[in-house]
């Protein structure tokens, strides 16, 4: 198979037809045992919860039967309606293959790590095997999430598995092939995340990415931190990683680990850390801080709903707005309930708490038409003409309608209607520019991630 050059735009087929070579056959998924018995078994659970309760609404005592049957649910049934809803997302989970075979797929992230961290990355958090919730919180499912808007996350199976892990898409190689597999895949790749680590093995994985791979393109995730251990136990771990393999980068790594979760690197190898910032989950802050100086599309729920600077796609536009229209919704019925519930001369407070309240509602609101105006390649300040134009017109087509000028009133009402139509299409139809424009990376890529920090 002869070399591609990065910029082939036959990458995928050249990658497909190697990955197709590995030497190994992919394991079979059985669709009875890993999609059709779990479902019968989540089915025959909530049909158990029926029967208790209609012979718990007959029986004496039905309050405590109800009870008992609710822990039981809890901190029984729910583990194991989690352990038929894991092997089914297991069972169902694309392979490498079948994500670069996706329409419109991108150049993958690849994911190298020691298959001895996959038992910690992989482990359920405490909700998941005290309450049984659904199995989407692990760490390497939140990095998945993070970069997939970029591009398909894969990873080498681990040989022998009969199910893969929830989280990067594997593909399966055999172990005279894999280090070729890996080259392969790095050729072509935009990014690749290695899971730093204390095992002999990863000296090959770190030493080839060095030498072949530009040092923009490769992010350390640091593993202390993945491991369940104590400040200092997590220092110590680093220290035994960097006295085993830091020797090979260019430029030496970060002595001490402290909040440090990810290293990205400069064009002249100089490590970049990268921490937390912000409220949430320490690996999603870290993960959006280091989009974010890498220049990649980023967002949390604080930038999407409160910051007015980048861009965000349609989808987006109508999920914020349906949110604004919902809580707009909420608003009315509180403001309404009160307001029926006091005398005529009592509502002046009110009305001004409702009138701050609406103000406050109305940010997110603009905040998401900003950035959407921004992926048009517009300025936020048509914002004024797209909403305040029409009240105004309103405004004074009214006053007109009072004078007696019913053609002022009319002319008004079809000038906002023209506004309003414009408006929509402008922001909820038509497309955004491709690429980056002068307001920030395209936002196609981009993912809102868990977490919560002030844009400002």
């Amino acid at each position: 198979m002869q070399p591609v050059h990065p910029d082939d735009t036959n990458w995928r087929e050249w990658l497909l037809a190697s990955l197709h070579d590995s030497g190994v056959q992919t394991p079979p998924r059985h669709t009875f045992s890993g999609v059709v018995l779990p479902l019968l078994g989540m089915m025959a659970i909530v049909a158990a919860g029926y029967v208790v309760g209609a012979i718990a609404k007959e029986a004496k005592g039905g309050i405590v039967v109800m009870l008992l049957w609710l822990v039981f649910s809890i901190f029984v049934l729910s583990r194991v309606y989690n352990r038929f809803l894991r092997r089914t997302w297991q069972t169902r989970a694309r392979s490498a293959e079948e994500e670069l075979r996706r329409a419109g797929s991108r150049r993958p992230i690849l994911y190298l790590r020691s298959f001895a961290l996959d038992a910690q990355v992989g482990r359920p958090g405490w909700s998941e095997k005290m309450l049984g919730t659904i199995p989407f919180n692990n760490a390497e499912q939140r990095l998945t999430h993070g970069l997939g808007g970029l591009g398909p996350v894969i990873a080498i199976g681990r040989p022998g598995e009969q199910l893969p892990a929830l989280g990067a898409a594997r593909f399966y190689v055999s172990h005279d092939r894999w280090q070729q597999k890996v080259a392969d895949v790095v050729q072509v790749s935009q990014l690749v995340v290695w899971a730093t680590g204390v095992t002999e093995g990863l000296r090959w994985e770190i030493s080839h990415l060095i030498d072949s791979l530009p040092p923009e393109k490769l992010i350390l995730w640091a593993h202390p931190h993945l491991l369940p251990l104590s400040e200092a136990e997590r220092e110590a771990e680093w220290t035994r990683f960097r006295a085993l393999l830091g020797n090979l980068f260019p430029r030496p790594l970060p002595e001490r680990l402290g909040e440090t979760r990810f290293i990205h690197f400069a064009a002249n190898h100089q490590p970049l850390p990268v921490g937390p910032r912000g409220m949430g989950k320490a690996q999603d802050t870290a993960l959006l801080q280091l989009l974010r100086a890498k220049g990649l599309p980023s967002m949390d729920w604080g930038g999407f709903l409160l910051g007015f600077q980048g861009r965000i796609n349609r989808a987006k536009y109508w999920l914020g707005t349906a949110w604004s229209m919902l809580l707009l919704f909420l608003w009315g019925l509180i403001v309404g309930s009160l307001e029926r519930s006091m005398e005529v001369g009592t509502r002046g407070p009110l009305y001004t708490l409702a009138f701050a309240a609406l103000f406050v509602l109305l940010v997110p609101a603009a905040a998401i038409a900003v950035k959407r105006l921004h992926d048009r390649a517009k300025s936020g300040l048509w914002l004024l003409l797209l909403y305040l134009a029409p009240a105004l017109l309103v405004f004074f087509g009214l006053g007109w309608g009072w004078a007696g000028i019913g053609a002022g009133q009319t002319v008004a009402i079809a000038v906002v209607m023209a506004l309003s139509v414009w408006m929509l299409v402008e922001l909820g139809v038509l497309a955004g520019t491709v690429g980056r424009n002068k307001y920030g990376p395209d936002p196609k890529g981009t993912r809102i991630m868990g977490g919560f920090s002030w844009p400002w």
